[in-house]
């Protein structure tokens, strides 16, 4: 594990330690993994993005370790959608856009969390919400092309007038809500952003929609919360996602918690496409590029989504999996909605123009429209 508190210094020490084990002379019956600690957003986006060279080797499995993806990824395994078509939310909101909130942002676009016919509408409150606004879709310009994005500038600080007068009128306005995700610096401040936005929701009728509170330490403290804020049956209400306890817990740390889905996912396709298989892609997990990596990441995570889109839901702690016999028509819908997530994956990563992207889809044949494809 690599964290020097330098990223320049964590990816040379990385490259050096690779370099050694994978030397001829170099023996050992496993791989050995090799953890690196990014933190800066531009340099983790340029080195998971690329699919031009594998980061790790046959020897050695290196892994980016980014504490603000891996918080975004278990904000994403904690969301439950509601029961489609008895609740049918469009929106979601991320209170704090700091690096936290900037990629659980991301997260929810790539997830795409409505039906196949609804753009999924994100509300981003903040008090620097203008400046903070300019910045993301500089960096990101695909991502109001893929979903509805409104930036409103506003406080949560309790006691604020702009709880009443802004956020209350904003949230009032918005329609059905898919949840609220709470991504704010300090812990003391998030907890009592929680409280208030809760009681908020609870004031103009949205008993139902979740809150999830971003905190970095006190773990504790959020799940005596979580249970303060239970109502009978419904004891989802507000919950904690991204502690450092979890997120540097071993299972997350070291990716079989996190991974081992997406690597089977990997081994599937490698299974089931060798005569047509890229050959980039036919190599062992700890060998993929990184953002190969990554993808399958993403499908794993949003796996347990399309399916509720789809009105199906996972259960945790089965012991004995039930092979489901779907319809033809089921089997179409999660078609079509696999390949919009993966449309959408493709457009944040290579972004280009409308006239360009259209290009691209006449000439790619994944990434053609629905009715366009074979």
């Amino acid at each position: 594990i690599i964290c020097t508190g330098s990223d320049v210094e964590n990816m040379d020490v990385a490259l050096r330690v690779r370099s050694i084990l994978s030397e001829p002379s170099y023996r050992k019956p496993r791989k050995v993994q090799v953890l690196t600690e990014l933190r800066n957003e531009w340099l983790y986006e340029k080195l998971i993005n690329t699919d031009k060279k594998s980061l790790g080797s046959a020897n050695v499995d290196l892994r980016l370790f980014n504490p603000y993806t891996n918080a975004a990824r278990m904000l994403i395994k904690h969301l439950r959608l509601p029961p489609s078509p008895e609740y049918n939310a469009g929106t979601f909101v991320v209170i704090g856009f700091g690096a936290y909130g900037r990629e659980a942002t991301l997260h929810l676009i790539r997830a795409a969390l409505v039906g196949l016919n609804s753009p999924l509408k994100i509300l981003v409150i903040d008090q620097n919400a203008d400046s903070l606004k300019d910045a993301f879709l500089f960096s990101n310009p695909a991502a109001a092309e893929v979903a509805s994005l409104l930036f409103v500038t506003a406080s949560v600080v309790p006691g604020s007038p702009d709880i009443k007068n802004i956020i209350e009128k904003k949230l009032r306005s918005a329609g059905p809500l898919l949840g609220v995700a709470i991504a704010l610096g300090e812990d003391e401040v998030g907890l009592c952003a929680a409280f208030e936005i809760r009681k908020l929701l609870d004031r103009i009728g949205h008993l139902r929609v979740p809150v999830y509170l971003r905190l970095e330490h006190y773990r504790q403290l959020g799940e005596l919360v979580s249970d303060i804020e239970s109502i009978c049956r419904f004891n989802d209400r507000l919950q904690v996602f991204g502690t450092l306890e979890e997120i540097l817990s071993p299972g997350v740390l070291f990716g079989s918690r996190l991974d081992a889905l997406a690597q089977e996912l990997h081994e599937d396709y490698r299974r089931r496409s060798q005569e047509n298989i890229n050959q980039q892609a036919n190599v062992s997990w700890h060998e993929l590029p990184e953002f190969m990596k990554m993808s399958n990441r993403w499908r794993a995570d949003h796996t347990p989504l399309l399916l509720a889109l789809a009105d199906f839901h996972v259960e945790e702690d089965v012991n004995s999996p039930i092979v489901l016999e779907l319809t033809g028509e089921e089997t179409e819908l999660l078609a079509q909605l696999e390949h919009r997530r993966f449309t959408i994956e493709r457009r944040l990563v290579d972004w280009m123009t409308d006239e360009s992207w259209q290009h691209l889809q006449r000439t790619h044949p994944h990434l053609a429209d629905w009715s366009m494809l074979e």
